[in-house]
């Protein structure tokens, strides 16, 4: 099998929960039936919503370093645990001397938004990059309401008190139903997770709503192809 790496720390948690999910989701009877994953979870990495809206530091030197140490290891496929720093995916690509997917490319294969109104829980860098409309320009999405967007989607992912890049997952939660709530309201019939924290937070979610994780369907390529 092949060698695993996952570029994380964006954020930490949820890089952990995506690499738990390569092993729970690759059946195997013995540890040595499970694939030899390499994690870098460099939590140093520069906010990339930041460095979009603005004009922070990039996050690309430091995600270049995290690919030659994945690279050095001798990793042969690998992703990235953080849908926002697809926007600097042409920078440093290059830099990795392994496959690495890119979560775009995957979803532009997918069909199982077709035919939706897809609400989109994104953090405001990935919204104002749009790197969902041109993947899928296609489908029609419907986004928070500015209100929403800052008051639910980014206080769930980044407050300091009740947000789940400072560990406090189910009051992320709560905040993220909310949006979902006014989501529904404004016609949206499927909901697509665009933040591995919104994936994390939304895992097993059972509410009225489908919700669409694209990084798990990466977890799921990274299995096949590595198989």
């Amino acid at each position: 099998m092949k060698k695993i790496g996952i570029v994380g720390g964006m954020g930490p948690l949820a890089s952990l929960f995506y690499a738990q999910q390569l092993i729970l989701k690759h059946p195997a009877s013995k540890d040595q039936d499970q694939f030899h994953i390499v994690l870098d979870s460099n939590s140093s990495i520069p906010d990339r919503t930041r460095s979009l809206l603005e004009g922070e530091e990039s996050p690309v030197d430091a995600i270049k370093e995290s690919l030659a140490m994945l690279s050095n290891a001798n990793v042969e496929i690998g992703f990235i645990t953080c849908f926002t720093s697809h926007a600097f995916f042409n920078e440093f690509k290059e830099s990795a001397s392994f496959k690495l997917l890119n979560v775009f490319t995957l979803l532009k294969d997918s069909k199982q938004l077709d035919g939706h109104k897809v609400g989109l829980l994104a953090t405001s860098g990935t919204l104002k990059t749009q790197l969902f409309q041109k993947a899928l320009p296609h489908i029609e999405f419907i986004l928070p309401s500015d209100e929403v967007q800052k008051d639910f989607v980014m206080k769930g992912i980044y407050d300091p008190n009740q947000g789940i890049k400072s560990n406090h997952i189910q009051e992320g939660q709560k905040l993220l139903q909310e949006a979902i709530n006014y989501l529904i309201k404004d016609g949206a019939t499927i909901i697509l997770a665009g933040c591995t924290e919104v994936g994390l937070a939304l895992d097993g979610y059972q509410g009225l709503i489908t919700i669409v994780d694209p990084m798990m369907d990466m977890v799921h390529e990274i299995i096949n192809q590595a198989q």
